[in-house]
C-alpha cells in the first residue's frame, strides 16, 4: 500500500512541531544561567542556596520577630518581622527579594502580602527552614 505524501509531510511537520514546543518547555522551566531567574514563588533549600550565590543583587528578607533575627541570621539579611509588614511596605526593596523565616509559614504569608501589593516584583520564599550556626554560616533544610 502507498503511503499518501501529503500525509507524511504533516506528519513530519507535526512531529518537529511537538518537539520543537517540547525542548522549549522544558528549557523555560530551568534556570541554568547565572542571570536568570526561576519564576517566582516557593523555592526549596537547594533552589534558594542556588539564588544567593549566583545573584548578589538579591535581598534576603528575614520575616522572623526581631528576637529571632537577633539570635541568627543570613548574613546580609535585612529584618521586617512579619507583624509590621503592612505597616512598612515600603521597607520592602523593589528588586529580587527572597522571604526567610524559621518553618516556611510566615515568609509564604509574607510572599502573600507583598505579590498582593507588588505583582511584577521578583519575589521569592523559602519552603524549608535555615539552620545558623554560631561561627555564622548557615544552611537550608
Amino acid at each position: 500500500m502507498k503511503t499518501n505524501p501529503v500525509r507524511q509531510w504533516f506528519q513530519i511537520l507535526f512531529g518537529f512541531l511537538f518537539l520543537t514546543l517540547a525542548l522549549g518547555v522544558q528549557a523555560s522551566n530551568t534556570y541554568s544561567t547565572p542571570n536568570a531567574y526561576p519564576h517566582t514563588g516557593t523555592l526549596s533549600p537547594s533552589e534558594a542556596m542556588k539564588m544567593i550565590r549566583e545573584h548578589k543583587n538579591l535581598t534576603v528578607v528575614d520575616v522572623r520577630t526581631r528576637e529571632e533575627f537577633e539570635k541568627g541570621h543570613i548574613p546580609g539579611a535585612i529584618s521586617v518581622p512579619i507583624q509590621s509588614l503592612p505597616q512598612n511596605m515600603n521597607a520592602i526593596p523593589t528588586g529580587p527579594v527572597l522571604l526567610v523565616c524559621r518553618t516556611g509559614r510566615r515568609a509564604h504569608h509574607a510572599y502573600h502580602l507583598i505579590h498582593d501589593e507588588r505583582p511584577a516584583q521578583q519575589l521569592w520564599y523559602l519552603e524549608g527552614r535555615p539552620v545558623y550556626s554560631p561561627d555564622g554560616s548557615y544552611t537550608f533544610q
